[in-house]
């Protein structure tokens, strides 16, 4: 199957089984509800297919964070196993410290080492100063929610420091290091490397993940009564992340074979967000602490007010900043697309041209290539007879008939006066034919360049996934030769 047809069985397959995992909890059917963790153990088994699927579809390059949060799923899933083992067969809960702590343990530096290998991969630019104060207001208010709910509790009613206790302890820890490269990877989001909906969905999983490992422990420490109901969250955060590895190989896939990143969401839809999360986690930490300790005095009340008006102030200084940054990258962009492209006809320049050729010349992992040089017959006699004014028109319009037979992967420029170039990535000799046709007919149908007594010559090659690009544009000059040589007004394609 294509992984498209696995993306959309996953999908499917996931959609049913938390359907029908929910409905047995909401209706409290038994005995199956109280197999709770066995029907968790069959959803982590659906993620680790997910997670096999995507890393034998992507390059051996990217792999690395998808394989170590394979092997976190895998320890949770052995972990579950053990005390689903002890609980319905031996009919006791498993000590602490047990077997099982050391399969939980294992999972949660997996999922860090994941994310640090996800971070430590050569696309993925770090700007620590553009976000350090929103990363530590953010860590400090949830290590604040974590002490005051979970570490504390757990160290007031303890008599003495014992290796049960040192492991309760170690879990928010480890959740805490979790969290934190969620953060960094949450605050560079929409940045170089850090758009695209995998990358999203591998974030969302990690907080699914987080928010169920602290739920669990407040059950523990204040005998809440929602286990059942948090038990298919650890399997759901698995299935976001088994689907986001399916997504990062279709994208690592798509920018094998066009040679751009897939889709990539544009930052400005979680701008907002990311902004709005420092305060909204930092206000929870204070209300926390305010309702909890009995903070009613007025020197904490003013404190409180003078935050939150100067957390207004900073937001809508932030607002105007981001608005200042967005119109800063437009015209840069602009910039770069003026500096990359022909004045009159709107195709790339020959600089870019010779940047793109480089770019195919020097890839690791290269895919056939095609190439079309296309010139203009007699063109100085166009100019001459009609005009200069008509001259440009014609370059226009062969422009435009080049532009409309070529594919949105493929780059089309005008190499320099009534040259033009249409390179072609995975296209071999017979694709480059079609193409030829396509533009020789464009050609021959337009009545402005026909009126004009426009025609073409091309020449057109193609080398393979192990061919050499200088080879590729001699080859390919050399039938624009022959074409020119045979009468012009055809293609002469040859391989390279």
């Amino acid at each position: 199957m294509t992984l498209a047809v696995w993306k959309k069985t996953y999908l499917t397959v996931m959609a049913l089984f938390f359907t029908a995992y929910l409905a047995v909890l909401v209706a409290d059917i038994q005995p199956v509800a109280a197999y709770g963790d066995i029907i968790e153990l069959a959803g982590m088994g659906i993620a680790f297919c997910a997670f096999a699927t995507g890393i034998r579809a992507m390059k051996k390059g990217g792999r690395l964070p998808w394989i170590l949060f394979a092997l976190t799923a895998s320890c949770s899933l052995i972990g579950e196993g053990l005390w689903s083992y002890h609980d319905h067969v031996l009919g006791t809960e498993p000590g602490s410290p047990s077997v099982c702590d050391v399969f939980y343990v294992a999972y949660s530096l997996f999922c860090i080492a994941g994310i640090l290998a996800f971070l430590r991969q050569g696309k993925k630019q770090i700007s620590l100063a553009a976000f350090s104060g929103d990363l530590v207001i953010s860590l400090a208010a949830a290590a604040g929610l974590m002490y005051i709910f979970l570490i504390f509790p757990t160290l007031e009613h303890a008599e003495q420091i014992t290796g049960a206790l040192l492991l309760q302890i170690s879990y928010p820890v480890f959740d805490f290091g979790i969290l934190f490269g969620c953060m960094i990877i949450f605050f560079n989001a929409g940045r170089e490397g850090y758009s695209n909906a995998s990358l999203l969905l591998m974030i969302l999983g990690f907080i699914v993940v987080f928010i169920a490992d602290q739920l669990n422990l407040l059950s523990e420490l204040h005998d809440f009564d929602f286990v059942s109901f948090i038990e298919p969250l650890w399997p759901l955060a698995y299935c976001i992340l088994g689907f986001a590895c399916i997504l990062a190989a279709e994208e690592d896939i798509a920018q094998k074979r066009i040679g751009i990143i897939a889709s990539p969401l544009r930052e400005k839809t979680i701008e907002i967000v990311r902004m709005l999360v420092p305060y909204a986690i930092m206000f929870s930490a204070l209300g926390v602490a305010f309702v909890r300790y009995r903070l009613y005095n007025f020197v904490f009340c003013l404190t409180m007010f003078l935050i939150i008006i100067l957390s207004i102030r900073q937001f809508c200084v932030l607002l105007n900043n981001k608005r200042l940054n967005r119109e800063l990258r437009s015209l840069n962009l602009r910039a770069t697309r003026d500096a990359q492209m022909d004045f009159l006809t709107k195709l790339a320049n020959r600089r870019h041209i010779n940047d793109v050729l480089a770019h195919f010349g020097q890839e690791t992992d290269k895919q056939p290539l095609g190439l079309l040089f296309i010139d203009v017959d007699f063109f100085r006699n166009i100019s001459d007879t009609y005009g200069h004014d008509a001259g440009d028109k014609a370059l226009c319009g062969v422009a435009d008939a080049i532009r409309a037979s070529v594919r949105d992967s493929d780059v089309a420029g005008r190499f320099g006066g009534d040259e033009f170039i249409a390179i072609l990535p995975g296209a071999d000799t017979q694709a480059v034919s079609v193409v030829a046709q396509r533009i020789m007919h464009r050609i021959r149908d337009n009545p402005e360049l026909a009126s004009m007594h426009v025609t073409l010559s091309l020449g057109g090659a193609s080398m393979p996934s192990d061919g050499d690009i200088n080879a590729l544009l001699k080859t390919a000059d050399l039938a624009l030769y022959d074409a020119k040589e045979a009468g012009r007004d055809r293609f002469v394609i040859n391989g390279a």
